[in-house]
């Protein structure tokens, strides 16, 4: 079965994706898929990277044969096709570079897959050096931002299906931003919520995980570091927006007038997981504070 990607892969356009892909009760639509990436023309985002590279390994996973169709050689300079070669997402899926030339940005954190492992040595030696050199502060600026990475990748890998879930960042010079997206094919964080709180719908149930003081059960590695802490530092201090896809619902954090704009909405299809999009500046003051505040929304 072949299934043509959109021309332009963002957070708002995975969902035709994933629904020719995924059927509402979480099982692949076919045991053999041939994706092609000949139809991805114009552009993709950070989440769109993160997105194709979870549903690949969700359902290869699941015993489904995946063969990728990547496009003419001789589109590569001007299609999203030489931004993933670039970014090792082909070496990741296919083994091997579509491009032999091909290396990753400066301006590029490659993909990279959390698993059963624990980040905190990728987050230390990798995340965080990348992130200091795109801001140009120093590392231990960027204390707050990596803990919280931490709890996230922490819920990641205890809650997803088969531990699938990946990270993937790119600065953005001309617009003096860094976009960081966060993706995982687990059981979404309105499911957790709703234990505790049934009567939420699953829009509301993620406005509720990113309350202040709000928690379900924490992990004990967990440091309490969360999505509130993250959110307050990357809308208020970097002047940034936060976006949450999980199941059916979305939450969107933004700046205005200094404070955060919080706005729910039902998605525009079904996200098998939770998709979080970070975007801030770089030259915004004072961009992480260090602030700890208990939080969890995973049990």
């Amino acid at each position: 079965m072949k299934i043509d990607l959109p021309r332009r892969l963002n957070r708002d356009s995975m969902y035709t994706l994933l629904q020719k892909v995924i059927t509402r009760d979480r099982n692949p639509v076919s045991d053999e898929l041939v994706l092609n990436f000949s139809t991805l023309s114009k552009f993709i985002e950070p989440c769109g990277v993160t997105i194709l590279s979870n549903l690949i390994h969700w359902l290869e996973n699941r015993g489904v044969t995946v063969d990728i169709l990547p496009g003419e050689v001789s589109r590569w300079e001007d299609s999203p096709n030489k931004f993933l070669d670039d970014s090792m997402f082909f070496e990741q899926h296919l083994g091997e570079k579509l491009n032999e030339y091909s290396q990753v940005r400066v301006t590029t954190l490659p993909l990279q897959h959390v698993n059963a492992k624990d980040p905190t040595g990728w987050l230390s030696y990798k995340f965080t050096p990348w992130l200091s050199r795109q801001l140009g502060v120093p590392p231990n600026r960027l204390a707050t931002i990596q803990v919280c990475m931490e709890e996230i990748l922490n819920n990641i890998k205890d809650h997803a299906d088969n531990t699938t879930g990946c990270v993937f960042a790119q600065f953005i010079p001309g617009n003096h931003e860094v976009l960081i997206s966060i993706s995982d094919f687990g059981v979404g964080i309105p499911y957790n919520v709703q234990e505790k709180h049934p009567e939420l719908t699953e829009k509301e149930a993620i406005r509720k995980a990113v309350e202040r003081g709000f928690s379900t059960q924490t992990q004990p590695y967990n440091r309490g570091f969360g999505l509130d802490n993250l959110i307050s530092n990357v809308v208020l201090n970097g002047k940034g927006s936060v976006y949450i896809h999980s199941l059916n619902g979305i939450l969107s954090c933004q700046n205005g007038n200094n404070s955060i704009q919080y706005k729910t909405n039902d998605a525009f299809g079904h996200y098998p997981g939770t998709l979080i999009e970070l975007a801030f500046k770089t030259n915004a003051e004072d961009i992480f504070d260090i602030e700890e505040e208990g939080f969890s929304w995973d049990d």
